[in-house]
């Protein structure tokens, strides 16, 4: 979970670098990108039910979920964070 985070992190942030992005774009874009249920959830789904893996099924299927739902919860904040440094959306009393 934390490579893939960082790996979003690096990839926004050298994405950006290389667009010529405001600097506020540049230094907050990564939060946004987070969040990802949809698809972990169906592959773990699918992962689980498949007898090749029934070894490790459980461990998988715990593994998925739990970083997705970690995902899920910061994921929002993040956006919403991320979005307000980069000067997208201001606080409701401005």
């Amino acid at each position: 979970m934390l490579f893939r985070i960082a790996g979003k992190y690096l990839g926004a942030y050298w994405g950006a670098k290389i667009a010529k992005a405001d600097s506020s774009i540049v230094k907050h874009m990564d939060g946004g990108l987070i969040p990802q249920a949809g698809i972990v959830i169906g592959l773990v789904l699918n992962v689980y039910k498949m007898e090749a893996f029934g070894d490790i099924a459980e461990l998988l299927l715990g593994i998925g979920m739990g970083t997705t739902i970690i995902n899920e919860l910061l994921g929002p904040v993040m956006t919403k964070y991320s979005l307000r440094k980069a000067g997208e959306i201001k606080k409701k009393s401005e």
